[in-house]
């Protein structure tokens, strides 16, 4: 079974991959990740962090922070953050899409104290993956860049997977043969699934590793999520406001297998809160 660490080591690889054949079509072959083209700044939220290359996904919290894995960015340097991109991965990273791309430098990266860093799959956590960056120079939020999310309690967790408008979003793979990435933000509607659900099918599979400070969504056979989608955010929509229910901490392959576990948001937002 693989976990986060190979989701992220691929997710470099695929970062300086040629887009030369990528089909812009909905009509892909088999072994598809189900997504659609996000509009262009749909998710004003959303980051890119890099070191020169794509790494993995952000999430603004404010001007001066963004929230991120562990994995991603522990003990790794040089580190940015790219907001407000809407295309191709190398021109986003490199400021190079349009006048809307802000690139900031990380003055600071904060990774939870409960999180232990492994090269070994079998023994990686998956508690505690999570990790705040602040930013050398605030944000400016405009028409492209804004829309904080929001780090929910019990109460408001629980009213926001309810209301079921919940969302993933990224640049992994859309086609698992040929390890295609998209030029383009990707999207796709999500069933986040109950606890309970989630301490049956995943205590099988992660053992010891499975905790209620995870959530978990399962889709057999229509892949969501694939490699490359590291720290993407699970968001939900109360009011048009995104409440960040969780960053994505496992992707099977294939990726239609169908389980994934997300770091649970509210397990963490003490301690969010603390710093950012």
């Amino acid at each position: 079974m693989f976990s986060v660490s190979i989701v992220c080591i691929v997710y470099g690889l695929l970062a300086t991959t040629d887009y030369a054949d990528y089909n812009e079509s909905k009509n892909f072959t088999s072994n598809v990740v189900n997504r659609e083209n996000a509009k262009p700044f749909e998710y004003k939220f959303f980051a890119q962090i890099a070191n020169g290359r794509s790494l993995c996904a952000g999430s603004i919290l404010n001007r001066n922070y963004v929230l991120t894995t562990a994995w991603c960015v522990y003990n790794i340097s040089n580190l940015a953050v790219v907001t407000g991109a809407r295309f191709e991965l190398d021109k986003n990273i490199a400021g190079q899409d349009d006048d809307n791309v802000q690139k900031r430098k990380v003055r600071r990266v904060i990774i939870h104290p409960e999180y232990k860093h492994s090269l070994d799959v079998a023994d990686t956590p998956l508690s505690g993956d999570v990790a705040i960056l602040k930013l050398e120079k605030p944000l400016r939020f405009d028409n492209n860049v804004g829309d904080p999310v929001t780090i929910p309690n019990f109460k408001l967790e629980k009213k926001a997977k309810r209301a079921g408008n919940c969302v993933a979003m990224g640049f992994g793979m859309i086609q698992e043969k040929t390890f295609t990435i998209p030029k383009r933000l990707q999207k796709i509607s999500v069933n986040v699934r109950s606890t309970s659900y989630c301490s049956r099918q995943h205590a099988s599979m992660f053992g010891t590793r499975w905790n209620a400070k995870l959530l978990c969504t399962f889709q057999q056979g229509r892949p969501i999520i694939c490699f490359g989608d590291d720290a993407v955010p699970l968001v939900c929509y109360l009011n048009r406001q995104p409440i960040l229910l969780g960053t994505m901490v496992f992707s099977p392959f294939p990726c239609s297998d169908g389980h994934f576990a997300w770091t649970r948001m509210k397990s963490f937002r003490s301690w969010i809160r603390q710093y950012a």
